[in-house]
């Protein structure tokens, strides 16, 4: 399901009144709160309905017995803070989605016809998001998609790089892509040669310390390192595929080879399997009837040793019998 996007911000020129059913969900219990900006008032709202949405709101009133209930709204990493139009416009945004179950799904922070809307306005609307810290993140979604859009659909020029850089903070997602956009119009010629020096120079040299100057360089840099990774990574492809196909046609000589050897290889072996089969039950049955053989002659020879030992034992009993007898008979006499 896709979240419902709510087009809010009674008091902003892109924007209509709440519907009455919001107001009346929105008045909800508990103390209210003064939201001010650049030490301005813009309004009044629930505390319970800021905590909600706001990070920089759910810090400052962590202890909710504090006496203090003026949230201002100041961003240090903004040269221009957030109108009180833009904030006014969150914060309607934050009236109406207090009404969504916190297992709802939040409606788009987000102005009507925001391919219409001006550079400037879209800034100034996401920088409040930004200011407030909105949660969840997803409810800044839209916003800052319309922004990249923006910078990215035509070149981004200097006005464009100016407006980006007074409104947004440097390292925002906005602020690389709007920058990543400069170049790669660039790279397609989109740019005359006095557009490139005039945009060069207003960098550079722009009141800020040569942040942006800095920032251009560091994505520059990095694009560079990106580039070349992805070169190196075709050749290497290209290298791998070219040796593929080399060793396919060599090893494919082998393969076949080696095919053609394992095919009269399995022949031969075969064959010379059996043979040796063959070999081997005919030595294993010659050896079986041969030992056979040998045994019976081996046994018969082993009797007859014994047989003639028995015999010339007896003899040797008899003989020895015999000579008793007589020295007996001859000592008797």
């Amino acid at each position: 399901m896709e979240p419902a996007t709510v087009f809010i911000g009674s008091n902003t020129k892109n924007g209509r009144p709440l519907p009455a059913s919001a107001t009346c969900n929105c008045l909800c219990k508990g103390p209210q709160v003064v939201i001010m900006v650049e030490g301005v008032m813009v309004r009044k709202t629930h505390r319970i309905t800021v905590v909600r949405f706001s990070k920089v709101a759910a810090a400052q009133f962590a202890d909710t017995n504090t006496t203090d209930l003026t949230l201002n709204i100041h961003d240090s990493r903004f040269m221009v803070q957030p109108s009180k139009d833009a904030i006014s416009f969150v914060l309607d945004w934050m009236e109406v989605a207090s009404s969504t179950p916190r297992s709802g799904i939040l409606p788009n922070c987000t102005v009507p016809n925001p391919d219409e809307a001006d550079l400037v306005w879209l800034c100034d609307i996401y920088a409040a998001l930004l200011a407030f810290d909105v949660r969840p993140h997803r409810a800044t979604f839209q916003a800052c998609e319309h922004l990249k859009d923006f910078v990215s659909k035509a070149p981004p020029s200097l006005a464009t790089i100016e407006t980006v850089r007074m409104r947004l903070p440097l390292e925002d997602v906005v602020t690389t892509r709007m920058i990543t956009s400069f170049y790669q119009h660039g790279e397609k010629y989109q740019y005359s040669d006095a557009e490139v020096e005039e945009m060069k120079y207003s960098v550079q040299y722009c009141e800020d310390g040569g942040q942006l100057f800095a920032r251009f360089g560091d994505i520059e840099t990095d694009r560079e390192a990106r580039a070349r990774a992805r070169s190196h990574a075709r050749k290497s492809k290209q290298q791998g595929r070219g040796g593929q196909r080399g060793g396919s046609a060599s090893g494919g000589g082998r393969v076949g080879v080696a095919g053609g050897d394992a095919n009269g290889g399995a022949k031969n072996g075969a064959v010379m399997g059996a043979a040796q089969e063959m070999g081997n039950s005919t030595m294993g049955n010659g050896a079986k009837e041969h030992g056979a053989t040998d045994g019976v002659e081996m046994g018969s020879a082993e009797v007859g040793v014994m047989e003639s030992d028995v015999a010339g034992m007896t003899e040797e009993l008899e003989a020895d019998k015999k000579a008793v007898e007589v020295a007996m008979a001859e000592g008797a006499l």
